[in-house]
């Protein structure tokens, strides 16, 4: 057992099993589910994370177990939160002859893809080794759809030493039960990468007739600049990007009907600012100005904390805010959320790219007197809550403790090393300006910039590829073209 670090652990208090990436409450009582010892769990900056017996232990669960079960329940965690998991694909495993002749044609044998693109999580329930009603068959995990009347199902099976053999795949079929069937392998300190081994009864690609404008051409140029563009970003200064892109795409441009001062330079300055509105923005308030922000002050009015600037304007919703501005840095992988060990989160850990120094910036901003327990965690998704006190914010279904004061922080951070500006606006019938919006200049949004560089050259690329495409030169033109030109970019 020694050998073996254990993915999964059962919870006593709340009779499920808990992975290892999910946060570990100090109200859960873990045992060992082979077993049946207590376990703590483990999550240091060298090996990958895990559960370990408190005491000696002779545990007999295998290697093979560990990776399976713990795949699994990963899985069930990601899509219940709604968040789509990266499958690998080849060519061989893509049972769409259209698809797959694309993609031969194209010379591309293995690709990724998202499981939203053909199966909608939030629409479904899902349990672990349950039988599916009216048949005999156990899936390693069972989605149902919820509010219908027929019960769709869905299967979901991890393959590490059992797969599905051709006897359980008629069974799906005859039972009209889409399934797919997934390889998983261990990566980084409690994460898993998923490959396609089979899969049955739906479109793995849908809209295939399509798939080339709206994913290959992408998908391609991805190859090629995504892991170069975070380097320029931090090497090159914005008017060298500028002259170099100016010089390498006027032709481009002027062929794809795209003007490049018009359209593509005020879109490459875009890219250097984040603007974060509240929601409540086009919902009563109108735009009325933006202003420099100078100053922040979080202050007590009562029972409640709100934040001023310039010592004049308030938010509109401070929660909102907040909530959508983690959400935004969350989305584009550029911030954690840090919790306690009562299981709120009380600050956040910041990364992003330094357009003065060749380096990743790397920042705690945490609230005073409070320290987090563990590594900072995803954020995807924020909800204002009513309770018996009044509206409180939550980030990934955690309680955020002092929301105003940790925006505060977080904008007087951002005040120190960025531009920030003030988009204000008033209610009908008002003359009092709020807080809408917030702009902070500096902060590259490396998403939208790579997107940028991807759709300035698609109408261009189209076009030239369907012609190529008829004379079936498409391989050799599109390995011709992206690497002198899109190469040439960075």
């Amino acid at each position: 057992m020694a050998d073996i670090l254990l993915p999964f652990a059962y919870d006593e208090n709340s009779d499920e099993y808990v992975h290892i990436s999910e946060r570990i409450s100090a109200k859960f009582h873990l045992i060992c589910p082979q077993c049946k010892q207590a376990v703590i769990a483990k999550k240091g900056q060298i090996n990958r994370h895990h559960f370990a017996h408190k005491h000696e232990s002779t545990c007999s669960i295998t290697k093979e177990t560990a990776l399976h079960e713990g795949a699994k329940y990963y899985l069930k965690n990601k899509l219940e939160r709604d968040e789509p998991i990266t499958i690998q694909c080849s060519q061989e495993s893509i049972f769409d002859s259209k698809a797959k002749a694309m993609l031969n044609t194209l010379g591309i044998n293995e690709f990724s893809i998202l499981s939203n693109r053909f199966f909608n999580s939030e629409q479904n329930d899902f349990t672990v080794e349950k039988k599916i009603p009216g048949t005999n068959m156990i899936p390693d995990m069972l989605a149902v759809q919820k509010h219908s009347v027929n019960h769709q199902y869905w299967g979901w099976e991890i393959y590490v030493s059992h797969e599905v053999d051709e006897e359980k795949t008629k069974k799906y079929q005859q039972n009209g039960i889409p399934f797919i069937e997934l390889i998983p392998e261990e990566k980084g300190k409690s994460d898993y990468k998923f490959t396609l081994r089979t899969y049955s009864g739906f479109e793995l690609m849908k809209g295939s007739d399509h798939w080339y404008s709206d994913y290959t051409l992408l998908k391609k140029k991805e190859e090629i600049i995504g892991s170069e563009i975070h380097e320029t970003l931090l090497k090159e200064s914005f008017e060298t990007i500028v002259t170099k892109l100016r010089r390498l795409n006027e032709h481009d441009l002027e062929e794809s009907h795209l003007d490049f001062e018009d359209y593509f330079l005020p879109a490459i300055k875009s890219c250097y600012t984040t603007t974060i509105y509240n929601k409540e923005y086009g919902f009563g308030f109108n735009f009325s100005n933006s202003i420099r922000c100078k100053k922040i002050n979080h202050y007590k009015s009562g029972k409640f904390w709100n934040i001023k600037f310039n010592n004049r304007y308030s938010s509109v919703s401070s929660f909102e805010l907040l909530g959508r501005l983690l959400v935004h840095l969350g989305e584009r992988d550029m911030t954690g959320g840090l919790i306690s060990d009562q299981d709120k989160l009380v600050g956040v850990e910041f990364w992003y790219p330094s357009l003065k120094t060749e380096e990743m910036i790397k920042t705690e901003i945490m609230l005073p007197e409070e320290r987090s327990w563990g590594d900072s965690e995803s954020i995807y998704d924020y909800k204002i809550k009513r309770g018996r006190y009044g509206q409180f914010l939550t980030i990934n279904n955690r309680i955020v403790k002092s929301p105003e004061h940790l925006l505060s922080l977080i904008l007087n951070y951002f005040l120190k090393h960025f531009e920030l500006t003030l988009i204000l606006g008033k209610e009908k019938n008002s003359r009092y300006e709020r807080v809408i919006g917030i702009e902070i200049k500096g902060l590259v949004d490396e998403t939208r910039y790579r997107r940028l560089l991807f759709d300035a050259h698609i109408p261009y690329l189209i076009n030239k590829t369907i012609d190529r495409m008829k004379n079936g030169e498409i391989h050799s033109y599109l390995e011709n073209y992206i690497n002198t030109q899109l190469n040439g970019l960075v």
